[in-house]
């Protein structure tokens, strides 16, 4: 069933799961990192959650170099979508870095988000689409 977690062999130093995510979604995604460190065996090196110590960046790195690297050499990525996503450069160029370089890309609706909020390259070429709003 996680197939795509052993689709290539990862670089060295670079995370199995990538989460993007805007900033002010910061709660959601420390307990998205607990779900997932909670339910999978997983290193905190194999997350780049880059709001949540201890899978943020290193001080001093190159902040788009960094992620575009670690986006690249990712074995998944999911993007936890708000309704305000297109806001933030980063989650845009994430997704599309990732759907650009064929990681399996999984697209997380949250606090009120619908597919349409979801960045056009996605929504168009991807139908896994995961709602984790709980009032719907």
């Amino acid at each position: 069933m996680f197939d795509f977690l052993k689709r290539k062999k990862p670089a060295k130093n670079s995370q199995k799961i990538f989460i993007s995510h805007r900033h002010k979604d910061n709660p959601i995604a420390d307990l998205f990192v607990k779900l997932i460190k909670c339910a999978f065996i997983i290193e905190n090196h194999d997350i780049r959650c880059t709001s949540l110590p201890p899978h943020a960046l290193s001080v001093g790195s190159n902040i788009f170099e960094t992620l575009k690297e670690e986006v690249k050499n990712a074995e998944i990525v999911l993007g936890l979508i708000s309704k305000s996503v297109d806001e933030s450069e980063y989650v845009l160029f994430e997704l599309g870095a990732s759907w650009g370089n064929s990681i399996p890309t999984f697209p997380l609706l949250i606090t009120g988000a619908i597919p349409n909020d979801i960045p056009d390259h996605k929504q168009k070429s991807d139908h896994r689409v995961f709602n984790c709003d709980r009032k719907k």
